[in-house]
């Protein structure tokens, strides 16, 4: 979530790559997806893309 908030695609990608949960879930129910599609990164949302 916080690589999301700091609308870094390359740290997002990283932190996948070493295993990060791409599914992980807020405790309000938001996904890191819909963070991603909530604040209009349409880059990370193409990476996240269930």
């Amino acid at each position: 979530m916080t690589a999301v908030s700091w609308e870094s695609p390359e740290c997002v990608r990283l932190l996948l790559d070493y295993g990060a949960d791409k599914d992980a879930v807020k405790k309000d129910g938001t996904t890191v997806y819909d963070y991603a599609k909530n604040i209009g990164n349409e880059e990370i949302t193409a990476i996240l893309n269930p």
